[in-house]
């Protein structure tokens, strides 16, 4: 590619993407594009070249846009996952109960991760009883949606207020310092509530 000096500007780093495409077939991949602005700064104005923008909403507004909605991971993956975080035994004992918990999370990685490390985290539940405690769960929203809200309602106050203070922290991870600014509390009072 071109060299681009140390602290370029966005615009120049946009700008020396674009040259180097200029002449190239290429295949762009973004992942978690913010929006329709953020795509349309990188397109390349070669026709040769191809950008996929992966993103939580649409990207209206731009030109010859393709979407498409991705589902959720098929039944035998999802259930891999699921082992990442829980002892195998515990979907073979009751598969269509396993099943059916991902049905009802969707197939959403998401969903099936905080699902899991529920269960992790309280091994005396069942599969199919969690199943039931979500298809229970009436409220509007997705998949992650519900498992959040479960998890959430059996928070204690604290660690709950702090869940919901990290919904507003930028992205990324967020470390005890952050935590602490963002709950007003104290260092260690903030790794005690992200321990929980």
């Amino acid at each position: 590619g071109l060299p681009v000096p140390p602290g370029a500007a966005e615009d120049d780093l946009t700008d020396a993407l674009r040259a180097a495409l200029a002449e190239r077939r290429a295949l762009l991949l973004l992942d978690d594009a913010a929006g329709a602005e953020q795509v349309d700064a990188l397109l390349p104005d070669n026709a040769d070249c191809l950008l996929v923008a992966v993103s939580r909403g649409p990207l209206t507004g731009i030109a010859d846009v393709r979407p498409c909605t991705l589902g959720g991971l098929d039944t035998k993956s999802a259930l891999d996952l699921l082992t990442q975080y829980i002892d195998p035994v515990r979907i073979t004992v009751d598969p269509l109960a396993a099943e059916r918990l991902v049905e009802i999370c969707e197939g959403q990685p998401a969903a099936l991760t905080l699902a899991a490390g529920r269960l992790a985290a309280h091994p005396e539940e069942t599969v199919s009883d969690l199943a039931k405690r979500l298809h229970a769960d009436t409220g509007e929203g997705t998949a992650l949606a519900r498992v959040l809200r479960l998890v959430h309602a059996e928070l204690p106050r604290s660690a709950a207020r702090m869940l919901r203070l990290l919904a507003l922290a930028p992205a990324g991870d967020v470390d005890p310092h952050t935590a602490s600014a963002l709950a007003g509390t104290s260092l260690e009072g903030a790794r005690g509530l992200l321990d929980r």
